[in-house]
């Protein structure tokens, strides 16, 4: 299997019954090339997550949470996201919400070969939040 770019299944729902709040706390979790994470991924899994230095299980804690409309759109944006002071490959993520009893998935992210750093600083860096090119989008 592989890591697939994709919004996850689970999080349709649980949008609609409103089990995503900007208060809950939502992580980034870095996996392995080997990973096997997609559409169908419910929750986050320790399973082919990366382990290295400067890298802790469970990914980092996103900050400014926002959701918006754009062009008919709904669009939700996080700040970036770094780990400094490490050594490690990963070939994906999963954003995923920590409040939630399950840590529900939200949605997985290949990056679309291995990405390594270091002894240095690995950055998320989330797309603009305009329709088009947001890291979440629902939209008609």
């Amino acid at each position: 299997m592989a890591i697939v770019s994709a919004f996850c299944q689970v999080a349709n729902l649980s949008f609609m019954r409103g089990r995503h709040l900007a208060s809950d706390t939502y992580k980034f979790a870095l996996y392995k090339e080997s990973a096997s994470i997609d559409s169908a991924t419910t929750r986050y899994l320790t399973g082919g997550e990366i382990s290295g230095t400067g890298y802790s299980a469970g990914g980092n804690a996103l900050t400014s949470y926002a959701a918006v409309l754009n062009a008919g759109n709904a669009i939700l944006d996080f700040a970036d996201t770094q780990w400094v002071g490490s050594t490690f490959s990963t070939g994906g993520g999963l954003l995923y919400n920590d409040s939630s009893a399950s840590k529900e998935a939200v949605a997985t992210f290949n990056f679309g070969s291995a990405k390594e750093v270091s002894s240095g600083t690995f950055t998320i860096q989330f797309p603009t939040a305009a329709a088009g090119s947001a890291v979440v989008e629902i939209g008609t």
